[in-house]
């Protein structure tokens, strides 16, 4: 058998192992060398399995970073020291966690850059100089692996890009830290963040006491506008504000809006290519296929920053959905070329792969927290939006997250915090997760109620599973929980954790799932109707998905996030199915109208409650607690879902309130005795 040199690895800062395939391993020795001068080592440990040998030295004086080091044998063989198991080591995290200024630092007479790559021997600023032409500045390696320069001129508008160098390998990443990108995301681009700080703020005027004050509605930039051919630049930041006053009809409190961080799979000018939007490529630069100039590497944060104020002055306030948990392409991405194998877990010797999409994000890791939190402060500092959607939250790490509370309580405190819950992977431990299963470990982060989904809807992954709204009456308890904020289950600490949904973009459609059970138009409509009230209505915070207000279709299809026009609103519905619209905003008026913020624990929700599943199928909550229903000594909510009505002897005098078939109604017509339409929602005053 021939001499093999396998590989060598830092383990710690003078810990090294070489892997070697020798039947003599005493007949070889070996050597380290930094840029070509040897370097001390001992021998500590050799561990053999037949002729493959794990050798294990000290070195004399501590690995620097920023220097290249080989391991060579008497046999004339030799490779480079590897880094990638050192760098997802506690001690990496110590050594180089750096606090200070990052990013680019533009001055109208100078511009400082700083970029943070400790693996890095050598880092160049590649800097526009003339349209396209670009000279490369050599930038000064200071502690903890912060590569800097600052270039004297008003490099407004500017392109740059890094150039590292790593094992004499040459490597152009953009700015991790960029606000700004050209077209495509091929340069990070030089502006003045002071101008987008500089268009000021609107606040809203509704108060937001706490989350369950929210009502959120889930929309796609594109989707949203796309789909009606009377808008100008459909499809764009700006295009949604054209459609403002039927958010307002809505009388929804926030919009959540699908990724608007940079992200990869689209083109900023080819329409044909489609995406939700979660392969993401920053945590800062917005993504250009929705600016109306996306050559322009201002204009699509004024045109973003607009968006949000125009909505404030509408009382809408602004979610983002965000994307921290994995990256578009591990290999090809900056923060994988900048620090290779540091912002990324592993399973073994592969990739972490629980998100799916082939990495997943090292959130524990001090500079990966830190860019995390850094992102988040930026678009609460300079856009002034007003929460945050998780996309797999269950995959960031509870510290981080805990963090983010503290930046979102400093800076806005009414900004909603929620995210998927959903206990994935074991690289991190069950504890360490913020996942549903950890609700009570950070009361300030609320999460998706599958459970709410499951039982009024139906199973998501099951089509023929039928949820209450399909008539499965069979687990009370169940039914009653989610209905009153899963606090019977004692899932949550507060309905403010309980995100109440029935639908979202992912998988099929409200409407898809009930046609699965019955063929009729009209009937799948009541059910969409009756679906979205109980929403509405129930305990904790109700969540709606753009176009199921109308009982819009997929054409039965799940996963839809690169299927162009599919996923649009259709306007055409809107107009036909007006009815339904109305009747929802007036269940969303009334929600507010009772108040239920007020209501928190066990206690204060069935104070004077009482929930009855009678014989004949309906569902009757009757309440006289306070804090469930500003107004009126009295109220009594009762769902039929069948198909056929159903009688109800009241006991006392009460007044229709509300009804699924009408709305609100403001007349006050008393009744002891009602007959229940079927697949109808029924709210009574006293």
């Amino acid at each position: 058998m021939e001499n093999q040199l396998v590989g060598a690895l830092l383990l710690e800062n003078n810990q090294i192992e070489v892997n070697y395939v020798s039947e003599d391993i005493n007949s070889v020795s070996f050597s380290l060398t930094s840029d070509g001068i040897n370097q001390n080592i001992h021998l500590v440990d050799i561990i053999s399995t037949n002729e493959v040998h794990k050798i294990i030295f000290a070195s004399e004086n501590p690995i620097e970073l920023g220097h290249i080091y080989r391991i060579k044998t008497s046999e004339e063989e030799e490779t480079i020291l590897r880094l990638d198991r050192y760098v997802a080591s506690k001690e990496f995290d110590e050594l180089y966690f750096y606090d200070g200024e990052l990013g680019l630092d533009y001055q109208k007479d100078e511009s400082t850059f700083r970029l943070w790559s400790p693996t890095s021997e050598k880092a160049f600023l590649k800097l526009e100089k003339g349209d396209n032409n670009f000279v490369m500045l050599p930038m000064k390696r200071k502690e903890k692996g912060v590569f800097t320069i600052t270039v004297k001129g008003d490099l407004f508008n500017k392109k740059y890009n890094y150039v590292i160098v790593q094992n004499n390998i040459q490597k152009e990443i953009t700015d991790p830290y960029g606000y700004a990108v050209d077209a495509n995301s091929e340069h990070s681009v030089v502006i003045d963040i002071n101008d987008i700080k500089n268009m000021g703020t609107v606040t809203p005027t509704n108060e937001i006491k706490n989350q369950s004050s929210a009502v959120i509605y889930e929309l796609h930039i594109r989707d949203f506008t796309e789909g009606d051919k009377s808008i100008s630049n459909s499809g764009t930041y700006l295009a949604v504000l054209q459609k403002i006053d039927y958010l307002k009809r809505l009388g929804i409190t926030h919009v959540q809006l699908l990724p608007v961080i940079d992200y990869d799979g689209v083109d900023d000018y080819d329409k044909s290519l489609y995406n939700w939007g979660y392969n993401p490529i920053s945590f800062f630069a917005l993504e250009g296929s929705y600016s109306q100039y996306p050559e322009d590497g201002l204009a699509r944060l004024i045109e973003f920053k607009t968006l949000v104020n125009e909505l404030h002055k509408n009382n809408i306030r602004v979610v983002l959905d965000v994307v921290y948990n994995h990256l578009y392409d591990y290999i090809t991405n900056n923060f994988q070329k900048n620090v290779p194998y540091y912002f990324f877990r592993r399973a073994g010797k592969r990739m972490a792969n629980a998100s799916g999409c082939g990495n997943d994000v090292a959130s524990e890791r001090k500079m990966v927290r830190r860019i995390i939190c850094d992102s988040i402060r930026y678009f609460l500092e300079v856009f002034d939006v007003d929460g945050f959607r998780f996309d797999l939250l269950g995959l960031i790490d509870i510290e981080t997250s805990k963090e983010i509370v503290k930046i979102r309580d400093k800076i806005k405190k009414d900004a909603l915090l929620y995210g998927e819950g959903w206990n994935m992977g074991a690289e991190l431990k069950a504890e360490q997760k913020t996942s549903s299963d950890n609700a009570h470990l950070i009361p300030e982060m609320g999460f998706f109620n599958d459970k709410f989904r499951d039982v009024i809807k139906g199973s998501t992954f099951d089509h023929y599973s039928p949820g209450f709204i399909l008539g499965n009456r069979n687990n009370h308890f169940e039914i009653e929980d989610v209905l009153f904020g899963s606090m019977f289950s004692h899932r949550y600490d507060s309905i403010n954790q309980s995100i109440n949904y029935v639908e979202c973009h992912d998988n099929q459609t409200l409407f898809d799932k009930f046609s699965y059970f019955d063929e009729s138009v009209d009937a799948n409509l009541k059910r969409v109707t009756l679906a979205n009230i109980v929403t509405v209505l129930s305990l904790g915070v109700p969540f709606i998905h753009m176009g199921q207000e109308i009982g819009q279709s997929k054409e039965l299809l799940d996963n839809t996030y690169n299927i162009p026009k599919i996923n649009n609103m259709n306007w055409k519905l809107v107009e036909e199915r007006s009815k339904m619209i109305d009747v929802l905003a007036d269940a969303i008026k009334l929600r507010k109208a009772l108040n239920y913020a007020q209501a928190n624990s066990i206690e204060e929700i069935l104070d004077g409650t009482t929930v009855e599943h009678m014989d004949n199928g309906l569902l009757v909550i009757k309440t006289s607690n306070k804090r469930l229903q500003s107004d009126g000594e009295k109220a009594v909510l009762i769902i039929n879902i069948n198909e056929e009505s159903s009688y109800i002897d009241l006991e006392e005098d009460y007044y229709l309130y509300f009804s699924s078939s009408i709305g609100l109604i403001t007349d006050k017509n008393y009744y002891r005795n009602l007959i229940v339409p079927g697949l109808s929602i029924e709210v009574l005053r006293k």
